[in-house]
Protein backbone atom coordinates (compact mmCIF):
# COMPACT_ATOMS: atom_id res chain seq x y z
CA UNK A 1 0.00 0.00 0.00
CA UNK A 2 3.12 2.30 0.89
CA UNK A 3 4.65 1.60 -2.41
CA UNK A 4 1.41 2.48 -4.17
CA UNK A 5 0.91 5.63 -2.17
CA UNK A 6 4.68 6.61 -3.36
CA UNK A 7 3.64 6.18 -6.45
CA UNK A 8 0.91 8.01 -6.85
CA UNK A 9 2.75 10.65 -4.76
CA UNK A 10 5.33 10.84 -7.49
CA UNK A 11 3.38 10.53 -10.42
CA UNK A 12 1.00 13.84 -8.59
CA UNK A 13 4.10 15.60 -8.22
CA UNK A 14 5.81 15.19 -11.39
CA UNK A 15 1.99 16.45 -13.25
CA UNK A 16 2.13 19.67 -11.01
CA UNK A 17 5.85 20.32 -12.30
CA UNK A 18 4.78 19.64 -15.94
CA UNK A 19 2.01 22.37 -15.17
CA UNK A 20 4.55 25.19 -13.60
CA UNK A 21 6.27 24.59 -17.21
CA UNK A 22 4.46 26.38 -19.45
CA UNK A 23 7.45 25.42 -21.90
CA UNK A 24 6.37 21.75 -21.88
CA UNK A 25 3.41 20.17 -23.57
CA UNK A 26 1.64 17.36 -21.38
CA UNK A 27 -0.16 14.37 -23.35
CA UNK A 28 -3.18 16.11 -22.36
CA UNK A 29 -2.47 19.23 -23.61
CA UNK A 30 -0.80 17.63 -27.22
CA UNK A 31 -3.92 15.55 -27.94
CA UNK A 32 -6.63 18.04 -26.60
CA UNK A 33 -7.24 18.76 -30.42
CA UNK A 34 -8.06 15.39 -31.32
CA UNK A 35 -11.63 15.76 -31.04
CA UNK A 36 -11.59 18.42 -33.81
CA UNK A 37 -9.20 17.03 -36.23
CA UNK A 38 -10.40 14.50 -39.01
CA UNK A 39 -8.52 10.94 -38.04
CA UNK A 40 -7.46 9.95 -41.18
CA UNK A 41 -7.62 5.75 -41.66
CA UNK A 42 -4.57 4.09 -42.95
CA UNK A 43 -5.39 1.62 -45.58
CA UNK A 44 -3.35 -1.71 -45.41
CA UNK A 45 -2.46 -4.06 -48.52
CA UNK A 46 -4.81 -6.20 -47.29
CA UNK A 47 -8.31 -5.53 -48.84
CA UNK A 48 -10.23 -7.72 -46.62
CA UNK A 49 -8.51 -6.13 -43.52
CA UNK A 50 -9.18 -2.84 -44.80
CA UNK A 51 -12.64 -3.46 -45.38
CA UNK A 52 -12.92 -4.81 -41.98
CA UNK A 53 -11.54 -1.79 -40.41
CA UNK A 54 -14.56 0.73 -42.25
CA UNK A 55 -16.93 -1.24 -41.25
CA UNK A 56 -15.37 -1.20 -37.88
CA UNK A 57 -15.28 2.68 -37.95
CA UNK A 58 -18.83 2.95 -39.72
CA UNK A 59 -20.01 1.47 -36.60
CA UNK A 60 -18.28 2.33 -33.59
CA UNK A 61 -16.12 5.71 -33.99
CA UNK A 62 -17.73 8.81 -32.74
CA UNK A 63 -15.28 11.07 -30.92
CA UNK A 64 -13.66 13.05 -34.09
CA UNK A 65 -14.35 13.19 -38.29
CA UNK A 66 -12.29 10.62 -40.34
CA UNK A 67 -11.51 9.60 -43.45
CA UNK A 68 -9.43 7.58 -45.26
CA UNK A 69 -6.19 7.46 -47.30
CA UNK A 70 -3.17 5.38 -49.03
CA UNK A 71 -0.11 4.64 -47.71
CA UNK A 72 1.61 7.02 -50.14
CA UNK A 73 -0.77 9.76 -48.77
CA UNK A 74 0.10 8.93 -45.32
CA UNK A 75 4.43 9.00 -46.35
CA UNK A 76 3.59 12.43 -48.31
CA UNK A 77 1.58 14.00 -45.36
CA UNK A 78 2.50 12.59 -41.97
CA UNK A 79 5.28 15.63 -41.04
CA UNK A 80 1.93 18.19 -40.93
CA UNK A 81 0.14 18.66 -37.79
CA UNK A 82 -2.93 18.89 -40.04
CA UNK A 83 -4.49 15.04 -38.90
CA UNK A 84 -3.92 12.26 -36.93
CA UNK A 85 -3.53 8.67 -38.20
CA UNK A 86 -4.94 5.57 -37.32
CA UNK A 87 -2.18 2.86 -38.72
CA UNK A 88 -2.75 -1.08 -38.16
CA UNK A 89 0.56 -2.92 -38.09
CA UNK A 90 2.48 -5.60 -40.10
CA UNK A 91 3.47 -7.29 -36.76
CA UNK A 92 6.70 -5.04 -36.23
CA UNK A 93 6.20 -2.40 -33.07
CA UNK A 94 8.35 -0.43 -31.39
CA UNK A 95 7.29 -1.38 -28.73
CA UNK A 96 8.71 -5.25 -27.36
CA UNK A 97 5.50 -6.49 -25.80
CA UNK A 98 4.01 -5.82 -28.86
CA UNK A 99 6.22 -7.32 -31.78
CA UNK A 100 4.68 -10.25 -33.33
CA UNK A 101 1.03 -9.15 -32.70
CA UNK A 102 -1.22 -7.15 -35.06
CA UNK A 103 -1.56 -3.78 -33.32
CA UNK A 104 -3.42 -0.47 -34.07
CA UNK A 105 -2.18 2.71 -33.36
CA UNK A 106 -3.11 6.22 -33.17
CA UNK A 107 -0.16 9.16 -34.13
CA UNK A 108 -0.36 12.90 -34.24
CA UNK A 109 0.60 14.16 -37.47
CA UNK A 110 4.06 16.10 -37.43
CA UNK A 111 7.53 14.79 -36.64
CA UNK A 112 8.73 14.93 -33.64
CA UNK A 113 12.05 16.02 -34.23
CA UNK A 114 13.75 12.68 -32.65
CA UNK A 115 15.66 11.40 -35.73
CA UNK A 116 15.46 11.75 -39.86
CA UNK A 117 12.66 9.54 -40.50
CA UNK A 118 13.05 7.63 -44.03
CA UNK A 119 9.76 9.36 -45.92
CA UNK A 120 9.26 5.78 -47.92
CA UNK A 121 8.89 3.48 -44.87
CA UNK A 122 6.29 3.53 -43.15
CA UNK A 123 7.55 1.62 -39.94
CA UNK A 124 10.48 4.61 -39.69
CA UNK A 125 7.79 7.70 -40.29
CA UNK A 126 5.28 5.66 -37.32
CA UNK A 127 8.29 6.25 -35.01
CA UNK A 128 8.97 9.75 -36.11
CA UNK A 129 5.21 10.59 -34.97
CA UNK A 130 3.99 10.92 -31.92
CA UNK A 131 2.24 8.05 -30.21
CA UNK A 132 -0.75 8.70 -28.22
CA UNK A 133 -1.99 4.82 -27.95
CA UNK A 134 -1.16 1.64 -29.54
CA UNK A 135 -3.43 -1.53 -28.52
CA UNK A 136 -3.26 -5.20 -29.74
CA UNK A 137 -5.48 -7.38 -31.70
CA UNK A 138 -4.49 -10.60 -32.26
CA UNK A 139 -1.15 -12.59 -33.27
CA UNK A 140 0.23 -11.19 -36.76
CA UNK A 141 -0.75 -13.48 -39.51
CA UNK A 142 -4.03 -13.62 -37.87
CA UNK A 143 -6.86 -13.38 -40.76
CA UNK A 144 -9.31 -10.69 -40.66
CA UNK A 145 -12.19 -13.15 -39.91
CA UNK A 146 -10.36 -13.83 -36.11
CA UNK A 147 -9.90 -9.99 -35.85
CA UNK A 148 -13.61 -8.82 -36.19
CA UNK A 149 -14.50 -9.74 -32.85
CA UNK A 150 -11.88 -7.55 -31.09
CA UNK A 151 -12.24 -4.28 -33.46
CA UNK A 152 -14.84 -2.65 -32.28
CA UNK A 153 -14.38 -3.28 -28.30
CA UNK A 154 -10.60 -2.06 -29.78
CA UNK A 155 -12.30 0.89 -31.15
CA UNK A 156 -14.24 1.94 -28.09
CA UNK A 157 -11.26 1.44 -25.92
CA UNK A 158 -8.79 3.54 -27.90
CA UNK A 159 -11.85 6.46 -27.55
CA UNK A 160 -12.03 6.22 -24.11
CA UNK A 161 -8.13 6.36 -23.38
CA UNK A 162 -8.30 9.55 -25.84
CA UNK A 163 -11.54 11.33 -23.20
CA UNK A 164 -9.69 10.02 -19.98
CA UNK A 165 -6.08 11.06 -20.92
CA UNK A 166 -7.54 14.68 -21.81
CA UNK A 167 -8.97 15.01 -18.73
CA UNK A 168 -5.90 13.57 -17.03
CA UNK A 169 -2.59 13.41 -17.66
CA UNK A 170 -1.05 10.92 -15.61
CA UNK A 171 -3.53 8.48 -17.49
CA UNK A 172 -2.00 9.72 -20.87
CA UNK A 173 1.85 9.05 -19.50
CA UNK A 174 1.15 5.38 -18.60
CA UNK A 175 -0.40 4.42 -21.32
CA UNK A 176 -2.56 1.17 -21.78
CA UNK A 177 -1.28 0.77 -18.09
CA UNK A 178 -3.96 2.75 -16.65
CA UNK A 179 -6.55 -0.33 -17.21
CA UNK A 180 -4.13 -2.97 -15.15
CA UNK A 181 -5.89 -1.55 -11.72
CA UNK A 182 -9.20 -1.02 -11.96
CA UNK A 183 -11.23 -3.02 -9.74
CA UNK A 184 -14.09 -0.50 -10.32
CA UNK A 185 -14.64 -1.90 -13.56
CA UNK A 186 -14.86 -5.85 -12.38
CA UNK A 187 -17.42 -4.49 -9.51
CA UNK A 188 -20.36 -6.67 -9.52
CA UNK A 189 -19.53 -8.17 -13.27
CA UNK A 190 -19.31 -11.43 -13.81
CA UNK A 191 -16.22 -12.31 -15.81
CA UNK A 192 -15.65 -14.72 -18.25
CA UNK A 193 -12.31 -16.32 -19.74
CA UNK A 194 -12.71 -17.81 -22.69
CA UNK A 195 -12.09 -18.35 -26.03
CA UNK A 196 -12.32 -16.01 -29.50
CA UNK A 197 -15.47 -17.91 -30.12
CA UNK A 198 -17.54 -17.97 -26.94
CA UNK A 199 -15.91 -14.06 -26.75
CA UNK A 200 -17.76 -12.77 -30.22
CA UNK A 201 -21.17 -14.44 -28.92
CA UNK A 202 -20.94 -12.54 -26.11
CA UNK A 203 -19.91 -9.36 -27.32
CA UNK A 204 -22.82 -9.63 -30.04
CA UNK A 205 -25.23 -10.06 -27.44
CA UNK A 206 -24.24 -7.55 -24.99
CA UNK A 207 -24.17 -9.38 -22.25
CA UNK A 208 -25.53 -7.57 -19.10
CA UNK A 209 -23.24 -7.34 -15.81
CA UNK A 210 -20.82 -9.55 -17.77
CA UNK A 211 -16.95 -9.37 -18.46
CA UNK A 212 -15.33 -11.51 -21.38
CA UNK A 213 -11.60 -12.26 -21.59
CA UNK A 214 -9.41 -11.46 -25.15
CA UNK A 215 -5.86 -13.18 -24.89
CA UNK A 216 -3.51 -12.00 -27.37
CA UNK A 217 0.30 -14.16 -27.67
CA UNK A 218 3.02 -13.11 -30.02
CA UNK A 219 3.92 -17.00 -29.26
CA UNK A 220 3.02 -19.71 -26.69
CA UNK A 221 6.76 -19.74 -26.07
CA UNK A 222 9.38 -18.92 -23.62
CA UNK A 223 10.06 -15.48 -24.49
CA UNK A 224 6.69 -14.63 -26.53
CA UNK A 225 4.78 -11.71 -24.72
CA UNK A 226 1.13 -12.32 -23.63
CA UNK A 227 -1.35 -9.49 -23.52
CA UNK A 228 -4.62 -10.96 -21.68
CA UNK A 229 -7.54 -7.89 -21.89
CA UNK A 230 -11.30 -7.56 -20.27
CA UNK A 231 -13.95 -6.09 -22.05
CA UNK A 232 -17.59 -5.37 -20.49
CA UNK A 233 -20.19 -7.16 -22.89
CA UNK A 234 -22.51 -4.30 -22.75
CA UNK A 235 -20.58 -0.80 -23.04
CA UNK A 236 -17.82 -2.42 -24.85
CA UNK A 237 -15.10 -0.69 -22.88
CA UNK A 238 -11.80 -1.78 -21.89
CA UNK A 239 -12.17 -3.28 -17.91
CA UNK A 240 -8.74 -4.52 -17.78
CA UNK A 241 -5.34 -5.19 -19.04
CA UNK A 242 -2.58 -7.69 -18.34
CA UNK A 243 0.68 -8.55 -19.80
CA UNK A 244 3.57 -10.68 -19.34
CA UNK A 245 6.25 -11.93 -20.69
CA UNK A 246 6.04 -16.31 -21.29
CA UNK A 247 8.44 -18.11 -19.47
CA UNK A 248 7.75 -21.99 -19.37
CA UNK A 249 6.40 -23.87 -16.93
CA UNK A 250 5.82 -21.12 -14.33
CA UNK A 251 4.22 -18.27 -16.35
CA UNK A 252 2.33 -19.49 -19.72
CA UNK A 253 0.76 -17.97 -21.82
CA UNK A 254 -3.08 -16.64 -20.49
CA UNK A 255 -4.33 -15.20 -17.68
CA UNK A 256 -1.38 -15.67 -14.97
CA UNK A 257 -2.52 -16.65 -11.16
CA UNK A 258 -1.92 -13.71 -9.63
CA UNK A 259 -4.26 -11.67 -12.38
CA UNK A 260 -7.12 -14.23 -11.50
CA UNK A 261 -6.25 -13.22 -7.90
CA UNK A 262 -6.66 -9.65 -8.76
CA UNK A 263 -10.22 -10.25 -10.76
CA UNK A 264 -11.57 -12.80 -7.99
CA UNK A 265 -11.04 -10.42 -5.61
CA UNK A 266 -13.19 -7.40 -6.82
CA UNK A 267 -15.64 -9.42 -9.74
CA UNK A 268 -18.92 -11.11 -8.70
CA UNK A 269 -17.97 -14.38 -10.09
CA UNK A 270 -15.03 -15.79 -12.47
CA UNK A 271 -15.32 -18.27 -14.69
CA UNK A 272 -12.50 -19.81 -16.65
CA UNK A 273 -13.26 -21.89 -19.48
CA UNK A 274 -9.79 -22.14 -20.85
CA UNK A 275 -6.79 -23.22 -19.63
CA UNK A 276 -5.57 -20.62 -17.20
Amino acid sequence: MSRMLSTVLALLLMQAALHAQVNISTKKVIISDLPDKTMMVVQTPNAALDSLVASGFASFWRISPFEYCSADEFLSGASSDKYYYFLVSDGNSADPKMDGLVTVSVFEGGFTGKGTPDKSDINSVRKALYKVIEVPLCKAGTTAPGIEPILGPVLTAIQKYVEYSIENDIVGYIGMKAYTNRPDMLDGKNVIITGPQEMASLMRSRAKDTVVSWIVCSCEETGGWCCNMLFDCESGELCGYFTHRIKLPKSPAGFLPKDLKFIRRHALSVSVRTAE
